[in-house]
């Protein structure tokens, strides 16, 4: 019985909760975002629109003030000439206008010299009361106030910043100055109106578009003129924040917007609370006013809106999840019946009962599908048993096919212990259980006998025809010393009964461990490659032949060469060369060649060690796509030396000839170079028996022939008088004989058929070394 959170009901229903929750939340994220730029749009609509009504209101009684002053000027110009009437004209403009606290008019020093110096008349509200008076004194010297001087200074009409005014009006107050000029332009007074501003800061601290909001006022150099905080009016401005060190680069950026009397929205962070900004200016006095709506006044409803959206979401969603957890449970019903009986059919039970369905919907038709599967298993296993016994009985067949084929090809190392002469190791990896690639090697009469091929095909025929190969090889190789005749008896046989018309690649060769002599032929294999210690590698050249096992009677051609003490020869198949990596890339011979450069110097089983990694990196983790086959073989035998001694006569000559003869088949020298060798020594010591010993006088000739690093040299010592032949001028055989000078004819014949030729005086005894390299 599963838990009821891993049950299919229960996760199908998740399922649809989770499909319905993504919808759901993407749907209302939507809504959300939506919903929050109408409320944030119709919250700055309404907050612009405070904002503006408040300056419009402010401005319209600023208007009024000037209005109002204005109106006073034309009575004072009329009535210069009668200063003492003057204060009854600021006197009726109060009455007149209650929004001005205080007026005056202020002259020029002097002005009305029977009034002294100061002259400036000035009411103000007292309560209900209008009392007047006369200012200006050394303590109360107005020319040098702001309301005085900078509306003179810069020759226009001018509203003060607020100030307290202490002598006066004693009271927070801002003033309007309108100018008083004569026909000449010259300021000769003004006329003032003082308005308090607990008249403008009443009406911004009403201002309230939100619940938690507030409107502050500043003045046009950036001081609060109304705060929500009474502290900082005209003690604080709006940068004082940043000047104290508490950066905040959005005041700094809010309060040169305002005093610049630009309009606009802007965000803020109010105690450490994000809100927004919405001000406006005050045109007549450069003023700005601003309210601060927080960002949870603004989307307060929204917020609660949402989270009644979101507890009815919830509901809905574990209500959707229950309902469709009961109807899925009901519906799949059926399900955990089959599951009971497929558990059974799975543990090898085929004729347990299915549970009964009567519908025709999927579940009908699961039915019918898992009585097909139940009749199609019980057929299906009993086909596989059979089918698994005949393929471990092939299998089993096959790993004794290959422990045979394996047994066939030597695997010993080293093969020939007790030998120094020679070092030989060899792998062979069938790419299948089987595979077609041979190799076999062995001594007989001091002479290795060894061969490596590749039969076409795979598998079992392939191994076959590789058995038969290396038979073939063995028994042809005992009758026939030469590796030209082995082929072509090999090739004779296969030919004859190969209805199949498969065929081998093969490489035969023999080598005299005594001398170096290398005797080969290659049908159709790859070059094997010639390692000549210090460090030459390359691929031997040789002559062309036709694959084995096609044309009975082919005529096989063959090479020879001498090989120097520490030469290897490296022979392969084409699973080195051919051997892919995933991108199908071949490993090449010109990678081989790099490779065996590379480790020349190593001996036969470290080197094809090296190779074979070296090919696993190349192919890394692709199938093998051939057999691979190695085989490696170092010939490491010292120089051989033989000696004659015959008299300084020319009846000893045969004997001295048959010698050679002799010494060149037992080392397979070719004919060839036997016929030179024979010219070379016959003349020399001929030679040194006409001139080395006076006439009628008997001497010892020593003749020791040596064989090393597959070159022939020759000694002739004798202990004659002292001559040199090499110093003899060579004839000229261009010249007619008649003409020619005598002697110097046997030292031309000898120059012609060997690689060099030296003389030494060495303790009374002449040495005449002849060097002849060996013929490849």
């Amino acid at each position: 019985m599963k838990p009821a959170f891993r049950s299919f009901s229960t996760k199908l229903s998740l399922y649809i909760i989770c499909v319905t929750g993504v919808v759901f939340v993407a749907s209302f994220m939507l809504f959300f975002e939506s919903a929050k730029r109408v409320v944030i749009s119709e919250a700055f609509s309404h907050a612009n629109s405070e904002v503006a009504k408040t300056s419009s209101q402010i401005v319209a009684a600023l208007t009024q003030v000037e209005q109002s002053v204005k109106n006073a000027v034309l009575f004072v110009e009329s009535n210069l000439a009668r200063p003492d009437s003057l204060i009854v004209i600021i006197t009726n403009m109060l009455q007149a206008n209650p929004l001005i606290d205080g007026a005056s008019i202020a002259f020029e020093p002097g002005y009305y010299p029977s009034k002294g110096t100061y002259f400036m008349p000035y009411v103000h509200r007292e309560g209900m009361e209008i009392r007047a008076k006369i200012l200006g004194s050394v303590l109360y010297d107005y020319f040098y106030m702001d309301w005085y001087l900078i509306p003179k200074l810069l020759k226009q009409d001018y509203w003060s910043e607020p100030y307290y005014d202490e002598g006066g009006g004693e009271m927070i107050m801002t003033t309007y100055t309108h100018r008083l000029t004569g026909a000449d332009g010259e300021l000769y007074g003004v006329v003032t109106a003082d308005v308090k501003l607990d008249r403008f800061t009443t009406l911004v601290n009403a201002t309230k578009p939100y619940a938690r909001s507030h409107t502050f006022m500043l003045s046009r150099n950036g001081y609060y003129l109304s705060h929500c905080e009474p502290e900082k009016v005209l003690n604080e401005t709006i940068f004082s924040p940043t000047v104290v060190g508490e950066a905040d680069t959005m005041a700094v950026y809010i309060g040169r917007q305002m005093m610049s009397g630009a309009q606009g929205i802007a965000a803020w962070t109010d105690k450490g609370a994000p809100a927004y900004v919405f001000h406006a200016p005050i045109h007549n006095t450069r003023w700005s006013i601003a309210t601060v709506i927080p960002d949870s006044d603004v989307l307060e409803g929204l917020y609660t809106m949402t989270w009644t959206v979101a507890t009815a979401a919830l509901a809905g969603i574990l209500l959707l999840f229950g309902f469709t957890t009961i109807v899925i449970r009901k519906v799949s019903a059926p399900l955990r019946s089959f599951s009971q009986s497929v558990r059974m059919v799975a543990s090898g039970n085929f004729d347990v009962p299915l549970p009964s369905v009567s519908s025709k919907d999927e579940l009908g038709e699961l039915h019918h599908a898992f009585q097909f599967m139940q009749s199609s298993l019980k057929n299906y296993i009993g086909e596989l048993k059979e089918t698994t016994a005949k393929k471990q009985q092939i299998e089993s067949e096959l790993q004794i096919a290959r422990t045979i084929q394996m047994g066939m090809v030597p695997k010993i190392f080293p093969p020939f212990p007790k030998r120094s002469d020679i070092d030989l190791f060899a792998v062979l990896n069938p790419a299948k259980e089987v595979g077609g690639d041979l190799y076999d090697f062995f001594v007989v009469d001091n002479r290795l006998y060894f061969t490596i091929g590749d039969v076409s095909g795979k598998g079992v025929p392939a191994s076959l025809l590789m058995a038969v190969t290396r038979s073939l090889f063995r028994s042809a190789s005992s009758h026939i010393d030469h590796p030209s005749g082995i082929v072509k008896s090999i090739n004779n046989s296969i030919s004859e009964t190969n209805d199949a018309g498969m065929f081998v690649t093969l490489f035969v060769g023999i080598i005299d461990l005594a001398t170096g002599h290398f005797s080969y032929c290659n049908a159709g294999h790859n070059p094997p490659v010639i390692i000549v210690m210090p460090g030459y590698v390359n691929f031997m050249e040789l002559k062309t032949n036709i694959v084995v096992g096609i044309f009975d009677g082919y005529n096989y051609e063959g090479g020879e060469c001498f090989l120097n003490c520490g030469d290897t020869i490296f022979l392969y198949t084409d699973g080195v060369t051919e051997a892919q990596s995933r991108q199908w890339k071949l490993y090449g011979e010109a990678r081989l060649i790099e490779a065996l450069k590379a480790n020349a110097g190593d001996d036969p089983k470290t080197l094809i060690h090296k190779i074979i990694d070296d090919v696993a990196v190349h192919v890394h983790d692709a199938e093998p796509s051939d057999d691979l086959t190695i085989l490696a073989i170092q010939y490491k035998a010292a120089r051989q030396r033989e000696t004659i001694t015959i008299r300084n006569r020319i009846t000893d000559i045969p004997s001295l000839a048959s010698w050679i003869e002799l010494l060149a088949k037992h080392w397979s020298i070719g004919r060839e170079m036997e016929a030179d060798l024979q010219l070379a020594v016959e003349e020399a010591v001929v030679n040194v028996i006409s001139y080395a010993y006076p006439e009628n006088e008997t001497g010892a000739i020593d003749i020791a022939l040596e064989m090393t690093d597959g070159a022939l040299i020759v000694e002739i010592t004798d202990s004659g008088i002292a001559f040199d032949p090499t110093g003899v001028p060579q004839a000229d055989v261009t010249l007619p004989v008649d003409e020619r000078p005598i002697g110097g004819l046997g030292l031309f014949l000898i120059s012609h058929v060997v690689d060099s030729v030296t003389y030494r005086r060495q303790e009374g005894k002449n040495i005449l070394e002849i060097r002849m390299n060996s013929r490849v």
